[in-house]
């Protein structure tokens, strides 16, 4: 049984670290770029309590997939949908590893990236948790 406890322990350890590895590579090598927000999924039993917005991007006219996550509790309109899906917002990724991206919608988001929140996003504040 102890085994197991070590096994589990190791494994989030190595979860955490890689969280934290992709995380500051994104921070030290990152590119802004534009994206469109294509839908939203709900995170589903595993994720509760979590959004996934999903939508692409473009790396000399590669089509690329950018997901985030955010909390539903930061988006404050039940149809998030309605207000978000087909507007066109930040992709920060890691230059050369464009699968570690994400989009830039919260003023949170951009702080994470030392990256000032633009004028052109004061509309997304309506429908977010102060």
């Amino acid at each position: 049984m102890k085994y197991i406890y070590f096994i589990i322990f190791i494994l989030a350890g190595l979860f955490i670290w890689y969280g934290y590895h992709e995380s500051n590579s994104l921070r030290n090598n990152q590119i802004l770029t534009i994206g469109t927000i294509e839908y939203f999924q709900g995170g589903g039993r595993a994720n509760a309590g979590r959004t996934f917005i999903n939508g692409t991007f473009s790396i000399n006219g590669i089509r690329r997939n950018v997901s985030s996550v955010f909390l539903k509790s930061q988006i404050v309109v039940p149809n998030p949908e309605e207000y978000f899906v087909g507007k066109k917002f930040p992709v920060i990724y890691e230059k050369g590893n464009p699968n570690n991206c994400m989009f830039l919608i919260t003023p949170e988001d951009f702080a994470i990236y030392n990256r000032p929140f633009p004028d052109s996003l004061r509309w997304v504040l309506k429908y977010l948790k102060n």
